[in-house]
């Protein structure tokens, strides 16, 4: 038993270190706007809820994990939120390219009707809810919506876009992937999809 209660220990000991998790809840009373610098965060996910609250949640794995962070910073009606340098640890020369080896995770549960703009190189982006106007531009992910939103732009070099909507006017490209466009009775809303390689599927949420 002794042999056991060592064995969970030690491997409880090696989980923790191997990862980072924080969370935070932050009161969005005068936040309009949410952006994303999501390079080097491999997964983003983003659902809205009827609370005047944003929620934070991050990960990070890796063996150079305690070099990085995810922060925030809230100026001007918006939130800022990108994966940096940890201040407090300083990155030896010979780990400068630290975060080709660290994974980083981001989970935001957020008011309905906000505004989002999200930038990735790596990531790929899960989106869940009711958002005001969505700016997206990723390199080699994929974009997944399912809900609605007033204005959208959504640009993927590699990855596909797909999304599950009740409604809106939607105008996609892909220069050599395949499109699979629902059409839609309300166009009150507008979709603009664009790719390069990825497919772009849109079909009816009911």
């Amino acid at each position: 038993m002794l042999y056991v209660k060592a064995f969970f220990l030690v491997l409880y000991c090696s989980i923790a270190k191997s990862q980072n998790s924080t969370e935070q809840i932050i009161s969005s009373e005068s936040i309009k706007d949410v952006v994303i610098d999501g390079n080097q965060i491999f997964k983003i996910d983003i659902i809205t809820h009827d609370l005047p609250e944003i929620r934070l949640q991050s990960q990070i794995d890796g063996e150079y994990l305690e070099f990085f962070q995810i922060t925030k910073t809230i100026k001007n009606g918006a939130i800022n939120i990108q994966l940096e340098e940890n201040p407090v640890i300083s990155i030896p020369d010979d780990k400068r390219n630290a975060h080709k080896v660290v994974a980083a995770k981001l989970l935001l549960t957020i008011p309905n009707g906000l505004n989002l703009n999200i930038v990735s190189d790596i990531g790929s982006v899960s989106l869940t809810g009711r958002f005001d106007v969505l700016s997206i531009q990723l390199l080699e992910g994929f974009c997944e919506i399912e809900g609605t939103a007033l204005k959208s732009t959504i640009n993927t070099i590699e990855g596909n876009i797909s999304i599950k909507t009740s409604k809106g006017k939607v105008i996609a490209e892909t220069r050599y992937g395949k499109l699979a466009l629902a059409s839609f009775n309300n166009k009150d809303e507008v979709w603009r999809l664009k790719s390069i390689n990825g497919d772009i599927t849109v079909t009816k949420k009911n």
